[in-house]
């Protein structure tokens, strides 16, 4: 029921390339549901310390399978009609899709916001499913200009744990 969809007239089928999720599914010998393992709304987990964190005393049971290998969110793609769309972008890209089903498009709502009043055709697309729970700062303008600045908001939060995520060759260390 709406426990498997999400409350979606939809069900999606997930392809793990874990041997321990992969050893579950062939003993339980039965389909299993299994949504992320994470609250709604959170980045989703890649190591098995995550997890325990956002779901502990919420679950009755934690599996490790080990750190993901990649930390990206699966790729969702509707196939319910002819032309298969992209809901969510995820290690799956449409390159690699398009290599098999050139026509693949990508939903209106992955470059543009679901609105309030939408309903959404995957869990993922609604919430800030990517977003970090942290301040973040753009820095713009000249080279120099944007190397000072950065270092005087790392100096001013120096207690922090600080991210730089820049584009260009110099070292925020």
């Amino acid at each position: 029921g709406d426990v498997v969809s999400a409350g979606l007239p939809t069900v999606a089928v997930r392809f793990p390339e874990n041997d321990v999720a992969l050893s579950l599914i062939k003993y339980a010998k039965t389909p299993i549901a299994a949504p992320s393992a994470n609250l709604s709304g959170k980045p989703s987990p890649t190591e098995s310390r995550h997890v325990i964190e956002d779901m502990d005393r919420k679950v009755d049971c934690i599996i490790s399978g080990g750190a993901c290998n990649a930390g990206v969110e699966s790729t969702v793609v509707d196939v319910t009609e002819e032309t298969p769309v992209i809901l969510r972008p995820g290690i799956i890209t449409l390159e690699d899709i398009k290599k098999v089903i050139p026509e693949t498009l990508v939903d209106e709502h992955v470059l543009a916001a679901v609105s309030v009043s939408d309903t959404p055709k995957s869990p993922g697309m609604k919430y800030k499913h990517y977003a970090p729970d942290a301040d973040v700062t753009v820095v713009e303008g000249s080279p120099a200009k944007v190397h000072k600045k950065i270092q005087e908001l790392l100096g001013e939060n120096s207690e922090k744990k600080c991210g730089v995520l820049a584009i260009g060759e110099k070292n925020y260390n």
